[in-house]
């Protein structure tokens, strides 16, 4: 079955450089204005790191819009010279294809969104704090913003140097760098120029990453939620995927995008739930497989933490390889941010493993203003020892 996306390329130009990208839009748009999403590729890599995401941004309904940097690719199809490019460079290079998009009479340029992986996020994080108003939100996979202390310490992913004495040219794996990749970023505040943004900020960060650690994505969304409003929380949010490294699997990335569609769909995460199982059974009669698993764990979030009450249990009836009735059920008792004891009741249930009916419940006069029993959703990340369930609610401007 062929895929309903139009792929069509385009170009731009910087500082006489040709830049060469790709669109990816739906095939019908019923002649409605698209959303635009830039995505911009990481250090060494080309825009066909990319083009997943493309993609499911085109199902998705949007117009998705990836490109090589002038210079920041081993192998590419923009014009530059490696030895030539910086972060500054790729973010003129990233605005020179945003002027190009916002003048698409198809796009909506008003919503435009940027999403960045490892320096191609750091880029983007620079470009939305020029930009402001300009950039509706802001989406950084793993965003490569340790390369000030790269910098100083003098190793640079595979380039090893004396920060003190800067070669010319330095070699990095299979790319030659100009030190003024370098002199770029060795003096600059990355979380003072890039914590300026004020719309929302989704990143996604796996927590066993070794080129760019998690520590930087967490000091980036406090200096995000500093320079915001008392409301921040819901619109700066760090995710952090269990036993995911730099640059994602396709398991990591699955959970990943289906962060992202929350996000995008005004959706901020209030609660994390750790489930741990306890035990499972199975029995079968007459043709149909009975599976029941009993749980514990944790919840914790900015507004509400807890456990899991004893008794929380999913019960699952298989025919075959097709679900006849999916339903889980718990209570998870602590304080919320007033720091009175709360109450909140979970139960889901399917027949089909894609359509949930889902029923939220709390005491707590906290979650209920924040819209948990009206427009709660569930992302649930898999692991071996039980789900991690993220729990989203709208934020309060999409009410």
């Amino acid at each position: 079955m062929k895929e309903r996306i139009l792929v069509k390329g385009f170009s731009t130009e910087r500082d006489g450089l040709r830049i060469r990208g790709w669109m990816f839009t739906p095939k019908k748009s019923d002649g409605r204005k698209l959303k635009p999403v830039i995505i911009s590729h990481g250090f060494m890599a080309n825009h066909k790191m990319c083009k997943s995401y493309a993609k499911i941004f085109a199902r998705w309904g949007y117009a998705a819009f990836i490109f090589d940097f002038c210079g920041g690719c081993v192998v590419g199809k923009s014009e530059g010279k490696t030895t030539c490019m910086t972060v500054l460079t790729e973010t003129d290079d990233l605005h020179s294809v945003v002027r190009y998009v916002q003048s698409l009479d198809f796009v909506e340029s008003s919503e435009l969104i940027l999403m960045g992986l490892s320096q191609g996020g750091f880029v983007s994080a620079l470009l939305a704090s020029r930009l402001q108003e300009q950039v509706k939100k802001l989406i950084l996979f793993y965003p490569a913003l340790c390369l000030n202390d790269d910098a100083k310490r003098g190793q640079m992913v595979m380039a090893k140097f004396d920060p003190e004495n800067l070669p010319d040219v330095i070699q990095c794996g299979p790319m030659k760098l100009g030190k003024c990749y370098v002199e770029a970023v060795i003096n600059m505040d990355i979380m003072e120029e890039i914590s300026s943004y004020r719309g929302p900020v989704c990143i996604i960060h796996g927590d066993s990453d070794n080129l760019v650690r998690l520590e930087y994505s967490e000091k980036a969304i406090a200096a995000y939620r500093k320079n915001g409003d008392e409301k921040s929380v819901l619109k700066k949010q760090l995710f952090v995927l269990n036993g995911a490294g730099h640059v994602f699997n396709k398991i990591g990335d699955y959970h990943a995008m289906n962060i992202v569609e929350q996000f995008l769909n005004g959706m901020c995460e209030i609660l994390e739930i750790d489930v741990k199982i306890k035990s499972r059974t199975e029995t079968k009669e007459n043709g149909i497989r009975l599976e029941t698993t009993l749980f514990k764990g944790e919840a914790k979030g900015p507004f509400f933490s807890g456990k899991i009450q004893a008794g929380a249990q999913d019960v699952q009836q298989w025919k075959g390889r097709n679900p006849l009735s999916l339903c889980s059920n718990y209570v998870i008792k602590g304080p919320d941010s007033s720091g009175q004891r709360r109450m909140l009741s979970v139960s889901n249930f399917s027949c089909d493993g894609v359509n949930w009916a889902r029923t939220i419940k709390t005491d707590s006069p906290v979650l209920r203003e924040l819209g948990v029993e009206k427009y709660c959703q569930m992302v649930m990340e898999y692991r071996d020892c039980g789900p991690l369930v993220r729990l989203f609610t709208m934020r309060e401007e999409n009410h």
